[in-house]
């Protein structure tokens, strides 16, 4: 009797024991995945630093991610971003709609002009982005924020060099996914703001379909 008992024991500490370990290697292989999605874009280069699973949310994040020119500039690599939350929008799950939301921390986007001998000619395509998004994202996103984001043109092909650039960039985009209001031409609404190089005030409102393949809006700047 003591020996059948043990054996039904013994197979569901097996099966902890299992779903602990992939658990505990869960978070390397999504990181190789990413990575290895990052440098796939023509003419880039990228990678995260680390990612952490939050299995409880539906959610996962990339600590430091970087995402370099190969002709570029490494002191001002393209986009950098210091953390990055994708989950599940639960709210919408309950109205019968699987979308995600996405969460950007200290982002930085540096657009640098390149002389034309020196630009890369392997430059990415917009189903390159669209893939590249979709492999972090697998759903459709339907709300993104940006907190303390930065927005910078550097040109040091000039003399003196040229560096604009707009702080403090504060960036909400809601139901994008279209998931409430189906029948409003401009469903999804945006709202930013920040600070630029002078000190002046830039705030933005903005009505768009993001669906359709060039969007249509309205925009207050």
């Amino acid at each position: 009797m003591l020996k059948t008992l043990k054996k039904p024991y013994k197979i569901i500490l097996g099966i902890i024991l299992l779903l602990l370990i992939i658990r505990l290697m869960l978070p390397s292989i999504v990181k190789h995945y990413v990575n290895k999605s990052l440098n796939e874009l023509p003419g880039y280069n990228g990678h995260v630093a680390d990612v952490d699973l939050h299995l409880y949310r539906g959610a996962y994040t990339l600590d430091e991610l970087v995402l370099t020119e190969e002709k570029g500039n490494p002191q001002y690599p393209f986009l950098r971003i210091h953390r990055t939350d994708l989950s599940i929008e639960w709210k919408s799950v309950f109205k019968g709609r699987l979308v995600g939301e996405v969460v950007l921390a200290n982002p930085q986007l540096n657009i640098v002009f390149m002389a034309a001998n020196s630009a890369s000619g392997n430059e990415p395509t917009r189903e390159h982005w669209t893939e590249t998004v979709k492999d972090l994202m697998p759903i459709t996103i339907n709300r993104l924020s940006v907190n303390n984001g930065k927005l910078a043109y550097l040109d040091f092909t000039s003399s003196p060099d040229v560096k604009l650039h707009i702080d403090n960039m504060q960036l909400t985009a809601l139901n994008l996914a279209n998931v409430e209001n189906a029948a409003n031409k401009l469903p999804s609404t945006v709202t930013v703001s920040g600070k630029s190089i002078g000190g002046g005030n830039l705030k933005g409102n903005m009505k768009v379909n993001a669906l359709k393949e060039i969007p249509d809006f309205n925009l207050d700047m």
